[in-house]
């Protein structure tokens, strides 16, 4: 009888993704400051500061009121914009490339119509 033989496996590894890091650079992306972002997101300006510094972790409600606020996923943001170190297996780079430029257009559009309205609302509260 032949034996078979064990195959190590590398360990996987959790996808590096800084969700302060990403919550910062959506804020600064959408010309937010610290405290119109907290009215925004109905959070306390220490919590926010918190959560960008990577002291504590968005949980998942948290990410939900990003989602509410702006239209815009969290997580997703943070996949498309801060995983860099991530390795994605061979056989779906493509399909996860694809994926990634799709979610990144959909963020672009959103990021652009809301600094459009935004400029819009200035000009017509302005004349």
């Amino acid at each position: 009888m032949k034996q078979l033989s064990l195959i190590k496996h590398k360990p996987v590894e959790p996808m590096p993704i800084n969700l302060g890091k990403a919550a910062k650079d959506l804020r600064t992306r959408l010309r937010l400051s610290l405290r119109e972002a907290e009215a925004e997101l109905g959070i306390s300006y220490v919590h926010l500061c918190k959560i960008e510094n990577g002291k504590v972790d968005p949980s998942p409600g948290m990410i939900e009121r990003f989602h509410d606020a702006w239209g815009i996923d969290l997580y997703m943001f943070a996949v498309v914009y801060h995983s860099e170190d991530r390795e994605t297996p061979k056989p779906l780079q493509a399909p996860v490339k694809a994926l990634m430029q799709g979610w990144k257009q959909h963020i672009e559009m959103l990021l652009d119509k809301r600094i459009k309205d935004e400029t819009d609302s200035c000009l017509t509260s302005a004349g």
